[in-house]
């Protein structure tokens, strides 16, 4: 990711492009640190090097935030098989969501606006699972259970001890990390967002996302339809 994307940075100084979007969407990876959250680590070294070119006059950076995509995280806060929500934390914690077509939407719009660069924020929806569990009564007509698993403290443990163990096999612990760093506050999209800037994308909330959804996909791999 990280090579790649320097050859189309340099490309498009080379071509006399003005300005560059990096391969972002995503949560606000510079409040990381290198290392903390090992995914965000290839866009922090994009950043760097855009800063770097920018900072000589070759061209603009643009960066897009939209947090958490919608369609992603029911993998592992959903059981289908017992009807409930899962979570860490205290369940005030809230989630920000954006689906992948409105993220798609945002960023044709900051495409084609000139004026667009530097950092912009994005967010279809912000709530916890309380919240959650409650649209999903108002959609599905049902009411479902929530499972607390531990504090954010015992998640952080349980990540680090999940990768130590087996730092090859991302899948047994990157879903811990992106929880973790999705609602311990660290990564919060800086307010004011830039939602009303392009009044022409209509947001996806997490009750819209339901509506279209049937419920037993929820959980499912794969990309669900936003």
């Amino acid at each position: 990711m990280v090579d790649g994307q320097k050859l189309l940075i340099d490309a498009s100084i080379a071509e006399g492009v003005p300005r560059y979007i990096a391969g972002d969407w995503s949560m606000d990876f510079r409040k990381l640190e290198l290392g903390q959250h090992p995914p965000k680590d290839p866009m922090k070294l994009v950043q760097a090097y855009l800063e770097e070119k920018e900072a000589a006059g070759q061209l603009k950076a643009v960066h897009v935030l939209n947090a958490c995509f919608l369609e992603r995280p029911w993998v592992g806060i959903w059981d289908s098989k017992r009807n409930l929500f899962k979570y860490w934390g205290t369940g005030d914690e809230r989630w920000e969501f954006t689906t992948y077509r409105n993220a798609a939407q945002f960023t044709a719009e900051v495409a084609v606006d000139k004026d667009a660069v530097g950092w912009f924020s994005f967010r279809g929806d912000h709530v916890n699972i309380k919240e959650i569990a409650a649209e999903f009564q108002t959609v599905y007509n049902e009411e479902p259970g929530l499972e607390r698993l531990g504090s954010l403290e015992d998640l952080f443990k349980l990540m680090h001890q999940k990768r130590d163990q087996n730092p090859d096999n991302a899948p047994a612990w990157l879903g811990l990390f992106y929880t973790y760093y999705s609602i311990n506050g660290q990564t919060t999209l800086p307010l004011p967002l830039d939602n009303e800037r392009y009044p022409a994308v209509k947001l996806v909330t997490v009750r819209d996302f339901f509506a279209k959804t049937p419920k037993e996909r929820l959980g499912k791999f794969g990309v669900l339809q936003s």
